[in-house]
């Protein structure tokens, strides 16, 4: 038995040349507004791939089956199709990062807006991206524009809108490269708010989050990291007892600092072996 093609579906397999890649155009301006800017597809790049794959794969099937094109005819109105759907897609998101993104009052270079590959060339010209944010600093200010959807923030009053318990700001898609599901991530990597504060809970009876100092009211940067590191006496009982294996470890990377008799060091070096020193021992008690 064989099932004759909907007028419709006729219509669309045996459409002009230009109407197939004015479609498709607008098939990709469309996907971009319904689904990439709505959704977060940073962590599923593997599944748009093979859907996309799958989508022309079927054309192409249906174009020779139902169509009746000779399959040199059909693989190049796939083609058509493809490229006009990508051109379609590629355009409203540059128009969109470059006009009408929330971010597009920020300053930045202008390329800085359209793409990571303004990034990524800067890291092959100097191999220190920082070097690069510094400069971008002084060109434009404390808040800078360093991706389509990324800010470099370089004042310290931010810290506490960023960082603090009442922020309304999540961790970006970076975090998801150990899992998407915030059961299989750990509370570093967890982007869910409510399952990071249970999590927390459990580690606030170890390290004595309660006892920490009230860091709203440290003017700079500096000061604000060694208040998160000073405890008020009497609350973070569970950090008194590791102050002294931590000190052993302090001691052992100032002996070497010390050893160097003000020659130039690797102290970027010396600073993993301190932090995975301290990690080690602390994180494999016993007690």
């Amino acid at each position: 038995m064989t099932i004759l093609p909907s007028s419709g579906l006729d219509a669309a397999l045996h459409a002009s040349w230009e109407a197939t890649a004015g479609l498709s155009l607008a098939a990709g301006v469309a996907a971009h507004h319904l689904v990439f800017r709505p959704f977060e597809v940073d962590g599923y790049a593997w599944q748009l791939l093979f859907a996309h794959v799958g989508a022309a794969a079927v054309l192409l099937v249906s174009l020779v089956q139902a169509g009746g094109h000779q399959l040199a005819s059909a693989l190049l109105r796939v083609l058509l199709v493809v490229s006009a759907y990508n051109a379609g897609a590629a355009t409203s998101i540059l128009v969109y990062r470059a006009f009408f993104h929330p971010l597009r009052r920020f300053p930045g270079p202008f390329s800085a807006r359209l793409s990571r590959f303004y990034a990524l060339g800067k890291l092959f010209e100097s191999k220190k991206a920082y070097e690069n944010v510094q400069r971008l600093h002084q060109e434009y200010g404390d808040i800078v524009r360093v991706g389509p959807r990324e800010l470099s923030i370089n004042r310290p009053s931010a810290i506490t809108d960023i960082y603090g318990t009442h922020t309304q700001t999540t961790k970006s898609p970076w975090y998801m490269q150990t899992s998407k599901k915030a059961a299989k991530s750990s509370l570093f990597h967890t982007r869910a708010p409510e399952v990071h504060r249970l999590r927390k809970r459990v580690w606030e009876r170890g390290l004595g989050f309660k006892g920490m100092k009230n860091m709203n009211d440290s003017p700079t940067i500096f000061s604000r990291a060694i208040q998160v590191c000073v405890l008020t006496r009497g609350d973070g009982e569970a950090l008194d007892g590791y102050e002294q294996r931590v000190q052993a470890k302090v001691e052992l990377l100032l002996s070497r600092i010390a050893g160097a008799n003000g020659n130039p060091m690797n102290i970027a070096k010396y600073s993993a072996f301190f932090s995975f020193n301290v990690m080690a021992d602390i994180g494999n008690l016993k007690n």
